[in-house]
């Protein structure tokens, strides 16, 4: 098995194919909830929404051209960035 195809299971399992497959033939736009962050993203889900979970909450990815072959969980990241606060230096004025 070579590097390239090691990673390359898709992982779409049959209830969230079912979802995709329901909403194309109800043509609804309601969201697909999913847990699945190793999902690869197939053209099979372009133009649909998702609702990908952090592990807090549902973050929502629309699927577009430019997020074919990504995984889910690119796009949905679990660590907020922690910022420490600056001290705030106000100068002196000059008489």
């Amino acid at each position: 098995m070579s590097l390239n195809q090691k990673g390359s299971s898709n992982n779409l399992n049959f209830r969230l194919l079912k979802k995709i497959l329901i909403n194309f033939s109800r043509k609804e736009e309601n969201p697909i909830i999913t847990y699945n962050r190793s999902l690869r993203i197939l053209s099979l889900l372009q133009g649909q929404t998702l609702l990908i979970h952090n592990g807090k909450k549902f973050k929502a990815l629309r699927i577009t051209k430019s997020t074919l072959g990504h995984k889910l969980g690119e796009f949905s990241p679990t660590r907020i960035p922690h910022n420490f606060k600056q001290k705030h230096v106000t100068r002196k004025k000059k008489k």
